[in-house]
C-alpha cells in the first residue's frame, strides 16, 4: 500500500478537516487577516512570507480541489481505473497533467495578489522592515514629499500596476495555451 492509496482511503476525513480549516481562513477578510497576522508575528520579510502563505493557501486549495473533483469524474479516469491502473498512475498520469494549466494560472494570479498585499502591508508599516526595499515602503516614504515631487510615489505605484497587469496577462495567455477547448478555436470579432 503506497502513500497515495492511504491518502485516498483517508481522503474523506482529511478532506473534511482541511476544508473546514479553509472555510475558517476564508471567513476573514484577507487584509484584516494579513494585518492581524503581521501584528502578531512582527515586522520581517519571513513573517510577510508566512502571512502570504496563510492568505493564499485557502483559495488555492479550494480551486485545485474543485478541479481535481471534476476531473476525477470524467470518463478517461474511469477508463484508466477499469483497465487496472493504480491510484498513483491515475493521479500522476491523468489528474496532475490536466490540473497543470489551472495551477499555472492560479500561480500567476496569486503572485500578483501577493505583490499587492505585500505593498499594502509595507505601506501601512507592517510589511518588510524600512531598511528592506519594497514598493509599498517607497510609496510611504514618498508621502512626505508628495506636493513637491509626486513622481516619487507615482513610479512605484506604476510599477505595481504594470507587474500585476503583466502577470494577469501571462496567466490568461498560459490558460489559453493549456486549455484544450481554446487550442483549436479562433476568436470571432
Amino acid at each position: 500500500m503506497d502513500l497515495v492509496d492511504i491518502g485516498v482511503r483517508l481522503g474523506g476525513a482529511i478532506d473534511v478537516i482541511t476544508q473546514r480549516i479553509v472555510d475558517v481562513l476564508m471567513g476573514f477578510p484577507p487584509i484584516i487577516l494579513a494585518l492581524a497576522l503581521m501584528a502578531m508575528l512582527g515586522q520581517s520579510v519571513n513573517n510577510v512570507i508566512i502571512t502570504l502563505v496563510v492568505l493564499l493557501s485557502p483559495s488555492a486549495a479550494r480551486t485545485m480541489r474543485s478541479s481535481v473533483l471534476s476531473l476525477k469524474e470524467l470518463t478517461y479516469v474511469e477508463s484508466a481505473r477499469a483497465v487496472g491502473s493504480t491510484t498513483t498512475r491515475v493521479v500522476f498520469r491523468h489528474l496532475m497533467p490536466n490540473c497543470l494549466g489551472t495551477y499555472i494560472v492560479l500561480f500567476t494570479v496569486n503572485v500578483a495578489y501577493a505583490i499587492v498585499v505585500e505593498a499594502s502591508l509595507s505601506f501601512l508599516g507592517l510589511g518588510s522592515p524600512p531598511d528592506e526595499p519594497s514598493w509599498g515602503g517607497m510609496i510611504t516614504a514618498a508621502t512626505a514629499s508628495l506636493q513637491r515631487a509626486p513622481w516619487i510615489a507615482f513610479f512605484p505605484g506604476l510599477a505595481i500596476c504594470l507587474v500585476v497587469f503583466g502577470l494577469n496577462l501571462l496567466g490568461d495567455a498560459i490558460r489559453d495555451m493549456t486549455d484544450a477547448k481554446m487550442r483549436g478555436s479562433t476568436s470571432q470579432t
